[in-house]
């Protein structure tokens, strides 16, 4: 009987152990990431959607960049003696061939 006890308690053990482990799989979302995976509209979409954010966010950030520059350019650098001269061209050109600036809009 003893033998057969023992044999339970490395079942049990196993069992156990099966358990964490079944649990750990739930807890990480595998499931639902197989389910994701097995859907291939769903994964198109889904990078679709967020390829088209990322570029969204890319453009707006370079263009507020971008923007900080052009007013930091305008209003400090074109004051300084040595290259303030640089910038006060460069602010120039930029008026220049600026696509808004002679009103004409996009396609001039």
């Amino acid at each position: 009987m003893k033998k057969h006890g023992a044999v339970k308690s490395e079942t049990e053990v196993a069992r156990e152990a099966l358990e964490k482990a079944v649990k750990n799989i739930e807890r990480t979302g595998l499931r639902d990431f197989t389910l994701y995976l097995q859907s291939p509209f769903k994964v198109v979409a889904l990078n679709f959607l967020a390829g088209t954010f990322r570029g969204l966010g890319f453009f707006l950030g370079a263009s507020l960049v971008l923007a900080v520059f052009a007013f930091i350019v305008s209003q400090v650098l074109v004051n300084i003696p040595v290259v303030g001269e640089f910038f006060s061209a460069l602010l120039r050109f930029l008026q220049e061939n600026s696509q808004f600036s002679n009103g004409s809009g996009v396609g001039g």
